[in-house]
């Protein structure tokens, strides 16, 4: 997993046959993760498994073909891969969950960087991005980041299919670099797979 991200005008995409056409170039060992339209004006987050998150501007991603590859989102360390991607809103959370049930809901706007005169940005496209939540023993990794409000529910379902729906505001609302709190009681051999609202 290399970490890119790409943008297309969204009119390259008006005449789709049923036999579909090529949207992306993948690399060797690349998956696609996500799909989301944006404005043009928007931050984008990428998510990665070892529990790192970097936000940058959408405009810092050159619009390219279709047939293009990409260009690096976030750098990735030799094991780690990308598990999602969000449209940042500051009135809202991301809510990270990790395979052993344990989540945190963290606001926006703490994966911004803070100058020495208090002014907020993003960081740049292609860094290691920032701590996101500690993917410790206890908590394993990261398998799923989405965007909530308080009033949203969330459903997370686990390998094995169970699925247990609650309201986003029951899962504790912490800071960047914490471990977070028990979402999902997993029964033994259980992982959790994913979260969606």
């Amino acid at each position: 997993a290399s970490g890119l991200v790409k943008r297309t005008a969204l009119k390259d995409y008006r005449n789709v046959q049923k036999s579909g056409i090529n949207a992306i170039n993948l690399r060797e060992n690349d998956r696609l993760i996500d799909v989301i339209h944006t404005s043009g004006e928007d931050d984008l987050l990428l998510a990665t498994q070892s529990g790192m998150a970097i936000r940058f501007f959408e405009q810092n991603v050159r619009v390219m073909g279709r047939n293009a590859t990409g260009v690096k989102g976030i750098n990735l360390s030799d094991d780690d891969h990308v598990v999602g991607l969000v449209l940042c809103d500051d009135d809202r959370d991301l809510l990270t969950v990790t395979e052993n049930g344990y989540g945190k809901r963290t606001g926006m706007i703490e994966y911004l960087v803070t100058s020495e005169d208090g002014s907020t940005r993003t960081q740049s496209r292609g860094g290691k991005g920032r701590i996101d939540i500690r993917t410790s023993k206890r908590n394993g990794k990261v398998v799923s980041v989405i965007s909530v409000a308080d009033d949203d529910s969330v459903i997370a379902m686990s390998e094995s299919g169970m699925i247990v729906r609650m309201a986003a505001n029951s899962i504790s609302r912490v800071g960047r670099a914490t471990q977070g709190v028990r979402v999902v009681n997993l029964k033994d051999g259980d992982r959790l797979g994913s979260v969606a609202h």
